[in-house]
């Protein structure tokens, strides 16, 4: 984190922790946001519950859902989304959610796909799809 914000100290820098525990010393690295998976997960529930389209992290971050069938069929790996500037969360597939996808992890239809960033890598994600 140090070196990305000796290198551009406008950047904003986005961590995930596994436990929440590490959420203070994260912080005090140089994260400006802090995501832990707890945090995640209940935030993917709201979405699947609520079936609200957009949660918003501090107005910056957001998740969105987009149906994954143009990509039926392809791995995550051969597909030109590793390149975007945003993460992919998450899966939904049936009535499970597939956190952290690998790179070999294929897509099928009827999959809704969960990517975090801000407006302008959920709008380049949004394209590569059309």
């Amino acid at each position: 984190m140090l070196v990305a914000r000796e290198l551009t100290a406008d950047i904003d820098i986005v961590v995930r922790v596994n436990d929440s525990t590490n959420e203070t010393k994260v912080r005090r690295a140089g994260a400006d946001y802090v995501l832990t998976l707890p945090d995640i997960i209940g935030r993917l529930l709201v979405v699947d519950v609520l079936r609200e389209e957009i949660i918003s992290y501090d107005r910056q971050l957001k998740i969105v859902r987009f149906e994954a069938d143009p990509l039926s069929g392809r791995a995550v790996a051969n597909t030109s989304l590793p390149d975007l500037n945003w993460t992919l969360i998450a899966v939904e597939r049936s009535d499970e959610i597939v956190t952290d996808p690998a790179p070999s992890f294929e897509f099928r239809r009827g999959d809704n796909l969960l990517p975090a960033g801000d407006d302008d890598a959920i709008d380049a994600f949004r394209s590569e799809l059309e």
